[in-house]
């Protein structure tokens, strides 16, 4: 054993006196089991090196705790030593807490680097939400700062692997363009904002160009060194798939419609957004009145009598508002396709006012939806809306139904 103990320490384990962060418990475990593994130590050996490192109030614990866990005549498991360790130093609370982090997670001020370290260290709490490539690649992708989210599904990029790639190369080729043009490279000053607002509309990404302020008018029209043409100060198309007439994705310049089109009639707009799909005899109805009070994190987080959690969603996790000010209840777009959830036209189009004072108009949803809260199911009625922040908010609707009480006091 004495030799044992002496390769062990070569390795250089953690101590864990049981403070800081909970996070710290799984960490220390996982690290003794690489060691462990690199050791090949039985299930006895492996409980007296990984007490051998407990120190402080740590040890403390465990001497006042191992005559419960085994008893005098019971041989020591790794398994039992782990599962009494983890319900004192990363209880299901502080599970739940990593989980609700996790979906909470966006870019904001990180680079797309910094980001998905944040995303691949939260993620190993959430298992469920990354299970699916295609699930863990939405959540990845919706987390995104809006100009780099919007390139993403306009691109239809769906797994994690291209998303990630291609956010890298657009963020490489701002910064080195905007080296080129003799700025300092940094965040835009609205990034604070980044995720805490949704896309109130279906519109298609045009990449932004940068006010030239101080400087002659020709420094925003050079000479791409990527492509050889001019196409102002946004990322270069070439790289971003983005047509180089309109900026506009899903077609090449030699296909783009504005080609082809005159000057449209003033104030007349091309329809777009799921309202484009609605059969003529919705267009033909009074539109329908709803609310939100909240559609984005910032918002529900100043809003009274609203709260935030997780629920099970036609068989999937979602982050969910429940929100007592809104009318209907709201899936987003995102969710919707993720789900494979069946969307069909509304009986009657729906005029969404937002906490902005905005009209959005709606007219897909999806009727008696499976859903889980607090492990009841139940069937929920959705109204698709485009947000980025929420999977679903749960409104009145279905509050009232189920005679809800939100307790905001625990929030």
């Amino acid at each position: 054993m004495g030799q044992l103990v002496e390769q062990f320490i070569k390795l250089k384990p953690t101590q864990f006196d049981g403070t800081g962060d909970p996070e710290l418990a799984p960490r220390w475990i996982e690290k003794l089991e690489k060691a462990f593994g690199v050791l090949g130590c039985t299930d006895e050996e492996k409980v007296l090196l990984a007490v051998y490192q407990l120190e402080g109030t740590a040890n403390d614990w465990w001497n006042a705790t191992k005559a419960g866990v085994f008893p005098e005549g019971v041989d020591p498991t790794w398994t039992a030593f782990k599962t009494t360790f983890n319900d004192k130093y990363f209880s299901e609370t502080a599970r739940e807490r990593k989980l609700v982090e996790f979906l909470r997670l966006r870019q904001n001020q990180l680079t797309v680097d910094q980001y998905e370290a944040e995303f691949a260290r939260l993620s190993r709490y959430a298992p469920r939400s990354v299970e699916d490539p295609q699930e863990k690649a939405r959540r990845f992708r919706d987390g995104l700062r809006s100009e780099l989210r919007s390139q993403m599904v306009a691109l239809n990029l769906r797994t994690y692997k291209e998303i990630y790639e291609r956010s890298q190369m657009i963020e490489r080729d701002v910064r080195e363009r905007a080296i080129a043009s003799g700025s300092r490279f940094a965040p835009s000053k609205d990034n604070h904002q980044f995720g805490k607002r949704p896309m109130l509309s279906n519109r298609r990404f045009a990449p932004p160009v940068k006010k030239n302020l101080g400087k002659p008018p020709h420094h925003s029209n050079w000479i791409c060194r990527l492509c050889g043409r001019r196409h102002g100060n946004g990322p270069c198309p070439s790289r971003t798939g983005a047509c180089f007439k309109c900026g506009q994705f899903g077609h090449q310049i030699r296909n783009c419609p504005s080609q082809a089109l005159g000057p449209r009639p003033q104030g007349q707009r091309p329809q777009v957004g799921p309202q484009a799909a609605a059969p003529q005899d919705n267009l033909n109805r009074p539109p329908a009145q709803g609310r939100v009070y909240a559609v984005a994190r910032g918002e529900a987080e100043n809003a009274p009598g609203v709260v935030t959690g997780t629920v099970k969603l036609c068989g999937h996790l979602a982050y969910a508002l429940f929100d007592p000010g809104a009318s209907h209840s709201f899936v987003s777009t995102q969710f919707a396709d993720l789900a494979n959830v069946k969307l069909e036209p509304l009986d009657v189009m729906l005029h969404v006012t937002t906490p902005l004072k905005d009209k959005v108009i709606v007219s897909l949803g999806c009727e008696n939806c499976s859903i889980v809260v607090g492990g009841n199911e139940d069937r929920i009625d959705l109204v698709m809306l485009p947000m980025f922040d929420f999977d679903v908010i749960i409104g009145m609707d279905w509050l009232s139904r189920q005679k809800a009480v939100v307790d905001c006091g625990s929030r």
